[in-house]
């Protein structure tokens, strides 16, 4: 039953692809207005092909939490293959080192295929993560295909933000 939108009408609904879409720029948005207030969140994923994009505002969040020099004390790196929740805790847990914030980057962990167990954990996780942690799943390599009925999908959305980077028009670029 859990297929039919709940607002009646048929199986697909043609506005979640917009919607998803809206929500994307929405984030991306949000992303360069924190990066400028100096606000920036705990929790990010970063998707989508343009990876010169991401990449570049991934270079503005180290520049802006991570005091250079101290990059081996405050930047974590985890591969995908390496990544569960135990791994991702002790990241989170490492306090800062003469720095307000620590960044925790994962790269291609698909969070939506991980165990039921790894996922309830994940979800935990989110909904309390330490202030000075800045929490960045990238995905590169694979494809970002969330479950939006799953209580981890939820936890990402009310924590964090979805930042899909996109083809920019010329406009987009040289701002």
């Amino acid at each position: 039953h859990h297929l039919h939108s709940p607002r009646g009408g048929g199986i697909i609904n043609p506005m979640a692809k917009r919607n998803d879409k809206a929500a994307g720029q929405a984030a991306y948005r949000k992303l360069k207005q924190d990066l400028r207030q100096g606000t920036v969140g705990s929790l990010y994923l970063f998707h989508g092909e343009e990876a010169y994009l991401r990449d570049y505002y991934l270079g503005q969040m180290k520049t802006k939490l991570v005091p250079a020099g101290l990059e081996e004390f405050n930047l974590h790196t985890v591969q995908g293959r390496d990544c569960d929740p135990k791994r991702l805790a002790q990241e989170i847990d490492a306090l800062p080192m003469m720095s307000p914030r620590t960044m925790v980057l994962v790269y291609d962990y698909d969070l939506f295929k991980a165990p039921a167990g790894d996922k309830e954990a994940l979800t935990a996780l989110f909904a309390d993560l330490p202030d000075y942690v800045c929490l960045v799943f990238i995905y590169d390599l694979i494809e970002y295909k969330p479950d939006a009925r799953t209580k981890l999908a939820a936890a990402l959305k009310q924590q964090g933000a979805a930042v899909k980077f996109t083809r920019q028009e010329q406009g987009g670029l040289v701002d």
